[in-house]
Protein backbone atom coordinates (compact mmCIF):
# COMPACT_ATOMS: atom_id res chain seq x y z
CA UNK A 1 0.00 0.00 0.00
CA UNK A 2 1.36 3.26 -0.96
CA UNK A 3 0.43 6.91 0.50
CA UNK A 4 0.40 10.24 -0.43
CA UNK A 5 0.90 13.59 0.97
CA UNK A 6 -0.10 16.81 -0.36
CA UNK A 7 3.02 18.76 -0.88
CA UNK A 8 2.27 22.91 -0.92
CA UNK A 9 2.60 24.46 -4.38
CA UNK A 10 6.03 26.65 -3.64
CA UNK A 11 7.75 22.99 -3.13
CA UNK A 12 6.40 21.93 -6.27
CA UNK A 13 7.40 25.21 -7.99
CA UNK A 14 11.04 24.87 -6.33
CA UNK A 15 11.18 21.31 -7.38
CA UNK A 16 10.68 22.44 -10.89
CA UNK A 17 13.35 25.34 -10.54
CA UNK A 18 15.83 22.71 -9.44
CA UNK A 19 14.82 20.79 -12.83
CA UNK A 20 15.34 23.39 -15.06
CA UNK A 21 18.32 24.69 -13.82
CA UNK A 22 20.22 21.61 -14.44
CA UNK A 23 18.92 20.98 -17.65
CA UNK A 24 20.34 24.72 -18.25
CA UNK A 25 23.51 23.36 -16.58
CA UNK A 26 23.85 20.23 -19.22
CA UNK A 27 22.57 22.31 -21.91
CA UNK A 28 25.83 23.39 -23.81
CA UNK A 29 27.00 19.15 -23.76
CA UNK A 30 23.24 18.65 -25.22
CA UNK A 31 23.93 21.04 -27.68
CA UNK A 32 27.16 19.53 -28.52
CA UNK A 33 26.11 16.08 -28.50
CA UNK A 34 23.63 17.60 -30.77
CA UNK A 35 25.48 18.92 -33.83
CA UNK A 36 27.78 16.34 -33.80
CA UNK A 37 24.93 13.37 -34.15
CA UNK A 38 22.94 16.16 -37.16
CA UNK A 39 26.75 15.98 -39.04
CA UNK A 40 27.26 12.74 -38.95
CA UNK A 41 27.00 10.38 -42.34
CA UNK A 42 23.74 8.05 -42.42
CA UNK A 43 23.25 5.24 -44.17
CA UNK A 44 19.67 3.88 -45.14
CA UNK A 45 19.31 0.27 -46.95
CA UNK A 46 16.51 -0.82 -49.27
CA UNK A 47 14.91 -4.28 -51.04
CA UNK A 48 13.72 -4.96 -54.16
CA UNK A 49 11.70 -2.58 -56.60
CA UNK A 50 9.60 -1.39 -53.58
CA UNK A 51 12.51 0.29 -51.74
CA UNK A 52 13.87 1.57 -55.38
CA UNK A 53 11.08 3.02 -56.16
CA UNK A 54 10.89 5.19 -52.45
CA UNK A 55 14.95 6.35 -53.41
CA UNK A 56 13.35 7.64 -56.57
CA UNK A 57 10.12 9.44 -54.84
CA UNK A 58 13.01 11.20 -52.08
CA UNK A 59 14.85 12.72 -55.46
CA UNK A 60 11.99 13.79 -56.86
CA UNK A 61 11.18 15.37 -53.91
CA UNK A 62 14.12 17.03 -53.06
CA UNK A 63 17.05 17.20 -56.31
CA UNK A 64 17.18 20.57 -58.05
CA UNK A 65 19.61 18.62 -60.32
CA UNK A 66 21.04 14.96 -60.11
CA UNK A 67 24.27 13.11 -61.17
CA UNK A 68 23.96 9.80 -62.01
CA UNK A 69 25.65 6.83 -63.72
CA UNK A 70 23.38 4.19 -65.07
CA UNK A 71 23.16 0.66 -66.95
CA UNK A 72 20.16 1.97 -69.11
CA UNK A 73 19.73 -1.61 -69.93
CA UNK A 74 19.05 -3.00 -66.53
CA UNK A 75 17.24 -0.06 -64.79
CA UNK A 76 14.40 -0.68 -67.36
CA UNK A 77 14.40 -4.26 -67.27
CA UNK A 78 14.01 -3.89 -63.46
CA UNK A 79 12.19 -0.51 -63.21
CA UNK A 80 10.45 -0.36 -66.34
CA UNK A 81 7.27 1.82 -66.76
CA UNK A 82 7.96 2.81 -62.82
CA UNK A 83 11.26 4.47 -64.23
CA UNK A 84 9.41 6.05 -67.20
CA UNK A 85 6.73 7.66 -64.99
CA UNK A 86 9.62 9.04 -62.74
CA UNK A 87 11.32 10.54 -65.96
CA UNK A 88 8.03 12.37 -66.70
CA UNK A 89 7.27 13.30 -63.34
CA UNK A 90 10.97 14.45 -63.56
CA UNK A 91 10.81 16.79 -66.89
CA UNK A 92 7.39 18.21 -65.08
CA UNK A 93 9.21 19.55 -62.13
CA UNK A 94 12.06 20.92 -64.27
CA UNK A 95 14.62 18.65 -62.44
CA UNK A 96 17.45 18.61 -65.25
CA UNK A 97 20.20 15.04 -65.16
CA UNK A 98 23.54 14.65 -66.24
CA UNK A 99 23.90 10.96 -66.79
CA UNK A 100 26.81 9.13 -67.99
CA UNK A 101 25.75 5.26 -69.57
CA UNK A 102 27.84 2.49 -70.95
CA UNK A 103 26.90 2.50 -74.79
CA UNK A 104 24.12 0.40 -75.73
CA UNK A 105 20.94 1.39 -78.15
CA UNK A 106 19.11 1.78 -74.89
CA UNK A 107 21.83 4.39 -73.85
CA UNK A 108 21.65 6.05 -77.79
CA UNK A 109 18.04 6.10 -77.27
CA UNK A 110 18.31 7.93 -73.93
CA UNK A 111 20.92 10.44 -75.73
CA UNK A 112 18.25 11.19 -78.62
CA UNK A 113 15.44 12.08 -76.25
CA UNK A 114 17.97 13.59 -73.63
CA UNK A 115 17.16 17.53 -75.00
CA UNK A 116 13.43 16.87 -74.30
CA UNK A 117 13.93 15.06 -71.29
CA UNK A 118 16.26 17.55 -69.38
CA UNK A 119 18.60 15.15 -69.69
CA UNK A 120 22.59 15.32 -70.83
CA UNK A 121 23.93 12.39 -71.78
CA UNK A 122 27.61 11.05 -71.65
CA UNK A 123 28.94 7.21 -72.54
CA UNK A 124 31.49 4.91 -71.62
CA UNK A 125 32.30 1.90 -73.67
CA UNK A 126 29.88 -0.75 -73.55
CA UNK A 127 33.30 -2.77 -71.93
CA UNK A 128 33.37 -1.54 -68.96
CA UNK A 129 30.65 -3.83 -67.82
CA UNK A 130 28.28 -3.25 -64.96
CA UNK A 131 24.54 -3.63 -63.57
CA UNK A 132 23.58 -0.69 -61.44
CA UNK A 133 23.04 2.81 -61.09
CA UNK A 134 24.13 6.31 -58.37
CA UNK A 135 22.51 9.24 -58.47
CA UNK A 136 24.10 12.06 -56.78
CA UNK A 137 22.25 14.88 -55.79
CA UNK A 138 22.65 17.69 -52.31
CA UNK A 139 24.33 15.81 -49.30
CA UNK A 140 22.88 12.35 -50.86
CA UNK A 141 24.06 9.38 -52.71
CA UNK A 142 21.66 6.19 -54.06
CA UNK A 143 23.61 3.18 -55.04
CA UNK A 144 21.43 0.42 -56.45
CA UNK A 145 22.63 -2.93 -57.26
CA UNK A 146 20.39 -4.60 -60.06
CA UNK A 147 22.52 -7.84 -61.01
CA UNK A 148 21.95 -10.46 -58.22
CA UNK A 149 20.35 -9.26 -55.42
CA UNK A 150 17.75 -5.67 -55.97
CA UNK A 151 19.14 -3.62 -52.84
CA UNK A 152 19.44 -0.19 -52.63
CA UNK A 153 21.75 2.59 -50.02
CA UNK A 154 21.35 5.93 -49.72
CA UNK A 155 24.32 7.82 -47.66
CA UNK A 156 23.94 10.82 -46.78
CA UNK A 157 26.89 13.23 -45.67
CA UNK A 158 28.19 16.17 -47.33
CA UNK A 159 32.37 14.90 -47.70
CA UNK A 160 30.92 11.56 -49.42
CA UNK A 161 28.53 13.52 -51.96
CA UNK A 162 31.68 15.35 -52.47
CA UNK A 163 33.99 12.94 -53.43
CA UNK A 164 31.06 11.34 -55.78
CA UNK A 165 30.17 14.78 -57.25
CA UNK A 166 34.17 15.06 -57.84
CA UNK A 167 34.83 11.63 -59.41
CA UNK A 168 31.77 12.43 -61.69
CA UNK A 169 32.63 15.63 -63.03
CA UNK A 170 36.10 14.41 -63.87
CA UNK A 171 34.81 11.27 -65.40
CA UNK A 172 32.16 13.70 -67.26
CA UNK A 173 34.89 15.86 -68.47
CA UNK A 174 37.30 13.52 -69.83
CA UNK A 175 34.15 12.55 -72.16
CA UNK A 176 33.32 14.14 -75.12
CA UNK A 177 29.76 15.07 -75.54
CA UNK A 178 29.43 12.83 -78.27
CA UNK A 179 32.08 10.64 -77.41
CA UNK A 180 33.49 11.05 -81.21
CA UNK A 181 35.28 14.24 -81.28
Amino acid sequence: MKYFSVEEPERVVELAREHVALLERALPELRARYGEARHRPTVRFYQGREGMKLILEEVLSEADEFLSFSSSEDLFAILGDDFQRFVERRVKKRIPARVILRESVVAAERQRLGPQELREVRTIPASYEYHGLVFIWGRKIAMFSFKKDLVAIVVESDELAQVERAMFEFIWQSLRSDNRE
